[in-house]
């Protein structure tokens, strides 16, 4: 399976963020954004990233496979709203529709909730940016309202649709990932379930224990149950029986 990291931007990225910002798709962008992005638009977002790093914001690079694909960044408001961030990011299009945002959502979240002194996430979605809403909600974010015609680009006006994550709901996990991989099991209706949902020939179980047991793999527990998420792919386990409940792929961004 495919690996997607998370690095700290420095200067040696600066030609794959100039490459990002000019082959992602804009259609659902701010359009403070330049375009052409160029050499000197790298250097002055370089610049300000290395002042806000870690104290008004935390920016990583996104990595699939060993290439520089993303941006993503959870960003400090200010005032009253001090306690609140907000969350941004941008993918080459070349690489849409492989779940690396779905990952890298999932993996800011927890650096931003550990190094800020902050108590919620906001995101802002153009409403017909259903893929992006689709992601942010699987990461665990509310939908909290919509802003009738928040929005207006490219002599277009779009509703703009609020979500929140929160501190608070963040579940610290009871379970280790091997405690976790030795217990799974399933009955025969969710084994053919998950065989079919994820097109495989070998065992079921053996499949969902390695991907448990995988470094890169991230558990999150909602309610009752414990949700495993590697790259495209996510398994749904009790959390009081370990029952596997079902194994699907994820589509999009």
């Amino acid at each position: 399976m495919n690996d997607v990291q998370l690095e700290k931007w420095s200067r040696e990225y600066k030609l794959d963020l100039i490459n990002i910002c000019n082959n992602a798709n804009r259609k659902y962008l701010s359009d403070r954004l330049p375009y052409p992005y160029t050499n000197e638009n790298a250097e002055w977002w370089l610049d300000m990233v290395e002042k806000q790093e870690g104290r008004e914001g935390v920016f990583r690079a996104i990595f699939y496979q060993g290439k520089c694909v993303g941006n993503i960044t959870v960003e400090k408001k200010n005032d009253v709203f001090c306690k609140d961030c907000e969350i941004g990011y941008v993918l080459n299009d070349d690489f849409s529709g492989r779940g690396i945002m779905t990952q890298a959502i999932h993996d800011i979240c927890a650096i931003a909730f550990e190094e800020l002194d902050i108590l919620r996430i906001t995101a802002c979605v153009y409403k017909p940016n259903k893929a992006s809403s689709k992601i942010l909600l699987r990461n665990g974010f509310r939908q909290e309202g919509i802003l009738k015609n928040g929005v207006y680009k490219n002599n277009e006006v779009y509703d703009l649709v609020m979500y929140g994550k929160y501190k608070e709901e963040t579940q610290i996990l009871d379970i280790s990932k091997d405690e976790l991989a030795s217990q799974i099991h399933t009955t025969k209706l969710g084994y053919d379930r998950c065989k079919n949902n994820l097109g495989i020939e070998e065992d079921v179980i053996r499949y969902c224990q390695n991907l448990i047991l995988n470094k890169n793999s991230h558990i999150k527990q909602e309610g009752k149950n414990y949700y495993v998420q590697l790259d495209q792919v996510e398994i749904v386990v009790n959390a009081k029986s370990f029952t596997l409940i079902t194994a699907h792929m994820c589509r999009g961004t």
